[in-house]
């Protein structure tokens, strides 16, 4: 058995807006080396540079793992985590903001980046786009207060651009004294996602009456309405009997139950009708013929 489907197949699901569409799946994390990775397990398959909304966040599939049979995927996710602007000749009225995933260089320590304002080289990785893919090494890079050289451009992965930057002297034309970082939402474990509430199913009633539809002349019979709503037993509702033909007579009628005289001539022909007391639309007709002794 693939241990994934297996596991897919028992997990809680989730919708989440994926490239703006509702997709089904879960989430969990994976320790590679000392990070924890976001990765998003679906029978959906879908592109490397897909957005990914979860919990007020942006996410971006950076990479892709079939399981066994080729059914299932896991996505691996990286936070879009910081809006940086592309500019061009020291110009701010060129400036263009752009949602990515920020990834800094100053150091190397534990086998994890270090974060820091006075970050020397950094990488950006956003999805492409029709002005992303225009943007090359004359532009700008507006960053962490600072201003960055375009140095390198890679656009081997499908959808996505990876552009690596140095930091240069700042230009008077650009305004850093905005703040372009995302605003901070307190974490959610995805591990755990919420159970979205089921929807109230709408009511089917049913009702059946059973009884003999065959009864003697003259024979009181006592019929019986069966009530269910979606398959299950109702035992708060009532019913109101009637018939069609005057020669058949009631002995007595009660919440679910009725008592029905036959008429003294046989081969008589009726139709009992069982109605869901606060529901007349419901309804249901038994027939009923009389029979000689």
């Amino acid at each position: 058995m693939n241990p994934l489907k297996y596991l897919y197949d028992i997990q809680p699901k989730i919708k989440v807006k994926i490239n703006d569409v509702d997709v089904e799946g879960f989430f969990f994390n994976e320790k590679i080396g000392v990070q924890d990775i976001i990765c998003f397990y679906t029978k959906t398959l879908l592109p490397v540079g897909s957005i990914v909304k979860y919990n007020s966040k942006s996410y971006m599939i950076t990479n892709v793992e079939n399981d066994y049979n080729g059914v299932c995927y896991v996505y691996y996710l990286d936070e879009m985590n910081y809006i940086v602007k592309f500019g061009k000749n020291s110009d701010a009225s060129t400036c263009k903001s752009v949602l990515g995933i920020l990834k800094t260089k100053l150091f190397y320590l534990n086998q994890s980046d270090v974060l820091s304002a006075s970050v020397n080289t950094l990488t950006f990785i956003c999805a492409k786009s029709e002005f992303t893919y225009s943007v090359d090494s004359t532009f700008d890079l507006i960053a962490l207060r600072g201003m960055y050289k375009i140095v390198g451009i890679d656009t081997s992965i499908e959808n996505i651009i990876t552009f690596t930057c140095e930091k240069v002297a700042k230009s008077e034309g650009y305004d850093y004294a905005e703040v372009f970082d995302v605003p901070v939402v307190p974490p959610v474990d995805p591990i755990d996602p919420i159970d979205p509430e089921p929807p109230t199913p709408t009511d089917n009633y049913v009702i059946v009456i059973t009884g003999n539809n065959r009864p003697y002349t003259t024979q009181s019979v006592v019929y019986t309405a069966s009530i269910t709503n979606n398959d299950v037993v109702v035992t708060d509702k009532t019913v109101d009997w009637t018939i069609d033909n005057a020669t058949f007579t009631f002995v007595e009628k009660n919440a679910t139950t009725c008592k029905v005289k036959a008429p003294s001539t046989a081969l008589v022909k009726a139709n009992l009708r069982a109605t869901l007391t606060d529901k007349p639309d419901v309804f249901v007709d038994y027939a009923i013929e009389s029979k000689r002794m």
